[in-house]
């Protein structure tokens, strides 16, 4: 079972598998704009619609191969599931200085999910 650590991992590994969903839906709703835009001859510039998508297609990604979701570093809290007894986890407070470690690992993961984002719609105006 994981635990939690700061500026580490913040959810366990129902959260993991649940963002690792996201990410596959998001990246197939990214092919799908992708395609309509292709077949239907929309302008060019259509494509840039791909960066809402990619972002969270992306973003979905980095959260679940790390173990640590965004939107609970920027609430101060961690979830942590209990598979045990059938019990459902529950979200908890953190401490000021884990605090800021969680802030710094969610911006730099969402910066790599904009930028990484950005590149794969600059791609597909090549293609």
């Amino acid at each position: 079972m994981a635990e939690y650590k700061a500026g580490i991992c913040n959810i366990g590994l129902r959260g993991r598998v649940s963002r690792a969903g996201y990410a596959a839906f998001s990246f197939a709703i990214s092919f799908i704009l992708l395609r309509t835009i292709q077949v239907n001859h929309f302008p060019e510039y259509s494509k840039l619609l791909l960066l809402i998508p990619l972002f969270f297609a992306f973003l979905s990604l980095c959260e679940a191969l790390s173990g640590f979701c965004v939107k609970h570093a920027r609430k101060g809290t961690y979830y942590m599931e209990q598979a045990m007894k059938g019990k459902s986890g529950e979200e908890r407070k953190v401490g000021d200085k884990e605090h800021m470690l969680d802030m710094q690992k969610a911006k730099a993961i969402a910066m790599i999910s904009a930028l990484s984002a950005l590149a794969l719609t600059l791609v597909s105006f090549l293609v």
